[in-house]
């Protein structure tokens, strides 16, 4: 994956493969000039030859003036042909939104972005469940628990939040001993800190057992 001259990659990719045996990456990055950006490529090969081919971005550029995006996650559905791609944009800090976008059309366009989300949540995942239908779930600290959507019209709508389980964050002052070595606690002891042990997963069965 090559970036252009005002561009650079800042990590946090995420790939797919759809069900023609296309390969599609998504990865957050930077124009210099235009702020930031999910930047999308395409993968396949040409007789022997592996070959990348730049698709548009997924998201319009977002201003320098917010902190960032973070957490690229990217799901082909094989059966259908549909792109998701979910990511946290970060407005102010220690915000964090779920934000979900899609392409029906292998990448050549993408919707607006849906926000799924409250405004202190991260990590957000994706899982096709065995009939089609889409979850997104994802980590909020303000409920202190893992929430989810789930879309069964290949993302164009979800269902309310529902929580899956409570999880033990590290949001504020955390165990003594552990938040200190790895926060801002020490310079901002007033101000709550996103800090976190572990990263979410999230899986769906799809066989024929009674957990289906």
């Amino acid at each position: 994956l090559q970036p252009q001259n005002t561009e650079r990659f800042e990590g946090r990719a995420s790939t797919c493969i759809d069900g023609a045996g296309t390969a599609f990456c998504a990865v957050y990055g930077v124009d210099s000039f235009l702020g930031r950006t999910l930047f999308i490529f395409e993968g396949s090969f040409n007789e022997a030859v592996w070959q990348w081919r730049r698709r548009p971005n997924a998201t319009a550029f977002i201003p320098f003036t917010e902190r960032s995006l973070d957490s690229v996650r990217m799901l082909c559905d094989r059966a259908s042909g549909v792109l998701y791609l979910v990511f946290t944009r970060r407005p102010e800090l220690y915000e964090g939104r779920i934000q979900f976008v899609r392409s029906t059309d292998a990448g050549a366009s993408w919707s607006a972005p849906l926000e799924l989300s409250g405004s202190l949540c991260n990590t957000a995942q994706l899982a096709l469940g065995p009939e089609g239908e889409l979850y997104v779930v994802w980590e909020d600290y303000a409920q202190g628990a893992i929430v989810g959507r789930k879309s069964v019209d290949r993302g164009a709508t979800f269902g309310a939040p529902f929580v899956l389980a409570s999880i033990n964050d590290n949001v504020g002052f955390g165990p003594s001993g552990w938040e200190a070595s790895f926060s801002h606690a020490g310079m901002l002891p007033n101000l709550p800190c996103m800090t976190f042990p572990a990263f979410l997963g999230v899986a769906t069965d799809t066989s024929d057992g009674p957990h289906r």
